[in-house]
């Protein structure tokens, strides 16, 4: 016997659970893209180490290793261009990827094509460790503003906020890297001048704040403690050398020497940073599909209620679910079938009614916490564009005219942003 048509409120109720599975389901293309690039940037981290190292003259191997290391991250390159390429075509997740995401996949391969001159002058020696530094952090930052912009399609409160812990862990490795390469150089020269000891400073500062940020915002779970206590132990080792550095001056100089014990100490932090990032990425992955299982699940139940709804003699009352003239939607009906069929569907409207609404307003505090970092990032770069100066200093700029004005960061960041930037963020008008 042909099942009968569902009417319309009904239809439209099963449309809006499988928009919402779709969109779910848009988050295992994202958990995918957020681990290819986190290993893009921990292979470029790696590679600005060994390069800084060797334009240092930190070792005897480096050329070797820094030529082993650039392969890996060609190898990785190559898988984080073709998923980048997915979200182009018509059968890939086009309609889930924003302007603005586009826009930074697009700044970002503008930074890769020139990484192969890069590594040829490295290779040479014909570039300054400090000039190559400060242009491998130019596209890590590039590649991490990727990441931020991913995170802002997440759809469930839950995955959002794994997000902007996972984002700020990143971020805080990120600034180890830069803290390694100030050190190299510091340490090689024998003292740290004046800027460079305030560098070290603003840098180990900025990384206490985002894992500040990353533990406010979930932190490891259980499995991954001691994995984070490995890092903690280690950033004491490294502590010990921050002392040093900020005790030495053009008349008290230490052995150059220190510079190789410095390189191996912020190497083995940042390696065991990754060892956590990993544990983070897969849990986010975790999380994404027992959220799509989930969905699944429901909807499935749904479908079988709903058929058995289509199937019903209309004459039995079940046709007046949604019919208000017909009786009141919490008066039973005379028969028990269908009783428990309009009971069934006014649960689920119910249920469905709560949770969209708790998850609105989860989502929304999750989206803040994220805008807060967003808007940072963004006047960062606006400063870079707009001024012409370094992605460190633009940030400096910013925490001096936070701390002068006695302002949150977050406003200093808008201010720029409507000042030089334009009054379009997130392309809405402000």
């Amino acid at each position: 016997m042909q099942k009968k048509r569902l009417a319309p409120p009904l239809r439209f109720l099963m449309a809006a659970r499988q928009r919402e599975l779709g969109r779910l389901e848009a988050l295992t293309d994202l958990s995918r893209l957020v681990d290819l690039i986190s290993q893009l940037v921990h292979g470029l981290q790696k590679e600005r180490g060994l390069s800084n190292a060797l334009l240092c003259d930190v070792g005897d191997t480096m050329l070797a290793e820094v030529a082993a290391q650039a392969r890996d991250s060609a190898a990785i390159e190559a898988e984080v261009r073709a998923a980048w390429d997915c979200l182009i075509e018509p059968s890939g997740p086009a309609e889930h990827a924003s302007v603005r995401l586009l826009s930074a996949v697009a700044h970002a391969l503008q930074q890769l094509e020139q990484l192969e001159t890069l590594r040829e002058q490295v290779r040479r020696r014909a570039i300054a460790a400090e000039a190559a530094t400060s242009r491998y952090t130019g596209l890590l930052g590039a590649l991490l503003a990727i990441v931020f912009e991913l995170a802002d399609t997440a759809v469930d409160a839950d995955v959002t906020r794994a997000l902007v812990a996972l984002l700020n862990f990143i971020q805080g490795k990120e600034l180890c890297g830069q803290e390694r390469a100030c050190g190299v150089i510091g340490f090689l020269n024998g003292y740290f001048t004046d800027e460079r000891k305030a560098q070290m400073q603003a840098l180990a500062q900025a990384q206490e704040r985002c894992f500040d940020a990353f533990l406010a915002h979930g932190g490891p779970r259980d499995a991954d403690a001691q994995a984070w206590r490995s890092v903690g132990e280690l950033t004491e080792t490294l502590a010990r050398l921050r002392t040093i550095a900020a005790r030495t001056d053009a008349g008290q100089q230490v052995d150059r020497q220190l510079s190789a014990a410095w390189f191996a100490a912020a190497t083995a932090r940042i390696d065991a940073m990754h060892h956590v990032e990993r544990k983070l990425i897969d849990e986010l992955a975790r999380l994404c599909q027992a959220r799509i299982t989930s969905m699944r699940e429901e909807l499935a139940d749904h479908r079988v209620l709903l058929d058995q709804l289509s199937s019903a003699d209309p004459r039995d009352g079940a046709g007046r679910v949604f019919n208000v003239q017909a009786r009141p939607l919490n008066a039973l009906p005379d028969d028990p079938l269908g009783a428990g069929l309009q009971a069934s569907v006014l649960d689920m409207l119910a249920r469905q009614t709560a949770r969209l609404a708790d998850s609105e307003h989860q989502l929304a505090q999750a989206r803040k916490a994220l805008e807060e970092r967003k808007y940072v990032e963004r006047a960062k770069w606006v400063l870079v564009a707009a001024l012409g100066v370094t992605e460190k200093d633009a940030h400096d700029q910013l925490q001096k005219t936070a701390m002068n004005t006695g302002q949150p960061l977050q406003a200093v960041a808008r201010e720029v942003i409507d000042k030089l930037g334009g009054k379009r963020v997130d392309g809405r008008k402000r």
